[in-house]
């Protein structure tokens, strides 16, 4: 069980407690110390909570496979918790056959506690469970697994994802997501997205359903982009 946290997370602790319901080896890696401190003298469990600075998303994630006891790793966000029919799903799991290596997971999103039914926040599924020897990519941001589309599979028990749960937290983070994208192209050529192409995608993806929070969530998507 890997997480990477900022170590500003409502919901870490909730996060470990579902955790601990399926893994014996729960591994969460933030470059924020203080975090980490408060965190690891508070804690009963055999959470392991390790300080790493950031090297990116990806790399964070790499790092913390590398420190797993076991062959498949579930990996979480800090703010996404686990459904009881995943939980469920995970505390039966069974090693699948060699020719698989991935699964991507559904995930419900969250934005001004409500839940997003349209758009591609409304059919989201991302990489939550891997074989170790899966490596990520090295972006800073929006890191993707390494693994054949074919030795893919999917999961439809959702995680619960709260990133956008509260607005103002959500345009803090992906002001944050913006800046570490930016520094990871210095002196590299930067392809912004234009408003028309963002009002596009909106209208294809037909987020303008989710009313006002299909507008706020197509504008952060434009102020990350740009």
């Amino acid at each position: 069980m890997v997480i990477i946290s900022a170590g500003n997370s409502p919901w870490i602790k909730d996060i470990v407690k579902c955790c601990e319901m399926f893994s014996k080896d729960i591994i969460i890696v933030s470059n924020n110390q203080e975090f980490i401190t408060a965190q690891s003298n508070d804690s009963l469990s055999t959470t392991r909570w390790i300080f790493r600075d950031f090297k990116g998303y990806g790399n964070q994630k790499n790092f913390g496979t590398s420190l797993a006891k076991f062959d498949w790793i579930i990996n979480l966000d800090d703010d996404e918790l686990p459904s009881n029919e995943l939980l469920n799903s995970l505390r039966a799991w069974k090693n699948p056959s060699d020719n698989i290596k991935a699964f991507r997971v559904r995930r419900i999103n969250f934005c001004n506690e409500s839940a997003i039914s349209w758009g591609k926040w409304g059919e989201d599924y991302s990489v939550r469970i891997y074989h170790a020897s899966c490596k990520w990519d090295e972006k800073i941001v929006h890191e993707t697994l390494s693994a054949p589309k074919r030795a893919v599979q999917t999961i439809h028990w959702p995680i619960y994802h709260f990133t956008a749960n509260q607005v103002g937290d959500y345009l803090k983070k992906t002001k944050d997501y913006r800046d570490k994208r930016a520094s990871s192209l210095v002196g590299k050529k930067n392809v912004g997205w234009s408003t028309l192409s963002i009002l596009f995608s909106a209208f294809i993806h037909i987020e303008w359903l989710e009313g006002v929070n299909g507008l706020y969530l197509t504008l952060t998507k434009y102020l990350e982009r740009n």
